[in-house]
């Protein structure tokens, strides 16, 4: 399960209630970090451009993602599609295992919009398959 960051939960109070308005990203970017990134985006993610490791681009758009369904008292979204790094070509993190994801609205730097716990955390070494998120693994929820 992903939780809204700080930054999304004040850019959506701010676009309904204010007068500020909020525009969607044409792509999200997934990251992968070794400690949860909290609301507030603390910097715990790997180092982009070291070992092979970049954040990954998903278009925002409906074959992308899974139209909104219950889930519990929840509504979720997850991916349509597989989301996968690149090969690592040296150890990720020096050798420290990936916990959490985050999603952002850009390639380097931006704005984290979502964050979760990974359901099994991994340690990624050189050579290793490149980590994924198969179709409807990375799930996304509100409520």
């Amino acid at each position: 399960m992903a939780g809204k960051s700080d930054y999304l939960e004040t850019a959506i109070l701010n676009h309904i209630f204010r007068s500020s308005s909020f525009s969607k990203p044409s792509n999200v970017y997934v990251s992968l970090h070794t400690a949860d990134p909290t609301d507030a985006a603390s910097a715990t993610e790997l180092t982009i451009g070291s070992n092979g490791y970049t954040r990954v681009g998903v278009s925002v758009a409906d074959a992308s993602w899974s139209a909104p369904a219950d889930s519990g008292t929840d509504k979720q979204i997850t991916n349509a599609a597989a989301v996968t790094f690149g090969t690592p070509t040296g150890d990720w993190a020096s050798g420290s295992p990936v916990t959490h994801f985050g999603i952002w609205d850009a390639a380097s730097a931006g704005n984290l919009l979502y964050s979760g716990a990974l359901g099994v955390s991994r340690t990624v070494l050189n050579g290793d398959n490149p980590p994924a998120f198969s179709i409807g693994s990375l799930v996304v929820k509100e409520g």
